[in-house]
């Protein structure tokens, strides 16, 4: 009885928008990848155009907007293939980082691809740009938000645990107890 005393007083301890967010349906949190991913996806051609350009005040024209809704449609439907939004974050493998390379990379062909066949002014310096800025605007969230989340759980769910005795037993469950995330 204690000891789920403790756990909820843990739980209420969180973030209360993190919180918010775990405790969310499962089709809620991929709605939510999705989105952010999309605007994460124009952020990243956006910059990668004006760090190629030298100026944020650029022309953007009807074959640039095709291009740029082409490279939305592949890029979300690669990271679909690969698996993106049907992990759970919190146990999301470090692998994950190579998955968004692999879709960031087909989405970079898609984008250059889509510009010669639509004729829009895309430098072909570009998709190589966008590659690094979409792993710095849709990679390095996930890790901060997995390592968040990871950083809040591990706090929470380790349960005190006294041993009694100092023999040799006490000693090898005291190493088995360090070895096991559940318990301090």
């Amino acid at each position: 009885m204690l000891a789920v005393e403790q756990k909820n007083q843990r739980i209420d301890q969180r973030p209360k928008m993190l919180t918010h967010f775990l405790e969310s349906r499962r089709s809620t949190k991929r709605a939510m990848a999705v989105c952010y991913d999309i605007i994460a996806i124009i952020l990243a051609l956006y910059f990668s155009c004006a760090l190629r350009l030298g100026s944020i005040n650029f022309a953007i024209d009807e074959p640039a907007l095709a291009s740029v809704f082409i490279t939305l449609l592949v890029s979300i439907s690669c990271f679909i293939r690969l698996g993106l939004y049907r992990a759970v974050l919190r146990f999301m493998p470090h692998q994950a980082i190579a998955s968004v390379f692999m879709g960031l990379c087909a989405s970079s062909i898609a984008l250059a691809t889509s510009s010669f066949y639509l004729d829009s002014f895309m430098p072909r310096s570009i998709p190589l740009i966008y590659i690094f800025v979409g792993l710095f605007f849709i990679g390095l969230p996930r890790v901060l938000v997995r390592s968040l989340v990871s950083l809040t759980l591990h706090k929470q769910i380790k349960s005190k645990v006294i041993i009694y005795g100092a023999g040799e037993k006490g000693r090898q469950l005291a190493a088995a107890l360090q070895q096991n995330d559940k318990y301090k």
